[in-house]
């Protein structure tokens, strides 16, 4: 399981790629849902799943968190509560295509609430917020 996180859960809307068998084997608890729609799904999962922790980060599937993201994200949800003032925090992805970042044509910037304290935010319909 993740090192860092208090529970790993992954949606699982009907993959047929071994995601149950891989994610089960690293710790985390799959849940079996029709797909929704992306901010569907995600809020689905705020409201039903067991989520005890402070704060949530939401990660798609083929995303990953570098080791420079962890540390902040630690940074963060290690403190005190009342250290911290702001209930959610906008990750900035960078896509690859062929082994190459995509600095342009829309792709990025790509600002998405990826970290935020449980009960405080959900998710919208729209994918990301480009500046």
């Amino acid at each position: 399981m993740c090192d860092w996180a208090d529970a790993v859960y992954v949606v699982d809307s009907g993959s047929t790629d071994g995601t149950r068998r891989i994610a089960e084997g690293f710790g985390a608890r799959v849940i079996d849902r029709p797909w929704l729609g992306y901010a569907a799904q995600k809020n689905w999962a705020l409201d039903n799943l067991p989520i005890q922790s402070e704060w949530v980060f939401f990660l798609d599937a083929d995303e990953l968190i570098t080791p420079e993201l962890r540390q902040e994200v630690l940074a963060i949800t290690t403190r005190p509560a009342d250290q911290v003032p702001q209930a959610g925090f906008y990750v900035n992805r960078l896509t690859y295509f062929l082994g190459r970042a995509i600095r342009h044509c829309g792709y990025f910037p790509s600002y998405n609430l990826r970290l935020f304290r449980r009960g405080k935010a959900a998710t919208s319909s729209a994918r990301s917020t480009s500046t």
